[in-house]
């Protein structure tokens, strides 16, 4: 648990831990696959409810999938992504979607001030946060979904999974803030 709450003139309350995880792990030795999930809950104040999800797969001998059918496959479902980079050794593809899980038009452009804006939320001011809060109002951008590849000698030996839910969280800093200034 950790707490990145640091203003000593807050109540020990408002200072005490906060972020939990929930880490899982498999090796499945018949497919050469490690399988590693982890969960990050919001605080107690928010009912600790699970805004973040890293899914990902490691292939200890084999190829996971080929890059053009790891692209073709998020571009079927998808469409276009609205992020991303492209090199030898990783690739990533970023997607954005509204409350209700629609995908978000032109969310490349719309979406792209939410990541500096999230940076360090849990240490801003009551009214940074709530000007982020704001910021995904008028956004749409609710969720975002992040494919990150590694490549090895050509061939994807990792596979990375983010979801993350950006209402709950700032939802989550906004009441520990407040939380904090009783």
């Amino acid at each position: 648990m950790l707490n990145n709450r640091k203003d000593m003139s807050l109540s020990p309350e408002a200072r005490s831990a906060y972020l939990q995880t929930i880490s899982i792990y498999r090796e499945d030795k018949e497919q050469n696959l490690i399988l590693r999930y982890r969960f990050a809950l919001t605080s107690p104040l928010t009912e600790s409810y699970v805004y973040s999800i890293v899914y990902r797969v490691e292939a200890n001998t084999s190829n996971l999938i080929s890059i053009d059918d790891w692209a073709n496959g998020l571009h079927s479902r998808w469409g276009d992504e609205h992020g991303g980079t492209r090199s030898d050794a990783k690739a990533r593809a970023t997607y954005f979607f509204d409350a209700e899980w629609r995908v978000v038009e032109n969310a490349g452009n719309k979406c792209a001030p939410i990541y500096p804006a999230f940076y360090r939320l849990d240490e801003k001011t009551i009214g940074e946060v709530a000007a982020v809060s704001s910021l995904l109002d008028a956004t749409g951008c609710t969720f975002s979904r992040d494919s990150i590849l590694k490549i090895k000698e050509g061939a994807v030996v990792q596979s990375t999974f983010y979801t993350v839910d950006f209402r709950l969280q700032v939802n989550d800093v906004l009441k520990r803030v407040a939380f904090g200034l009783q």
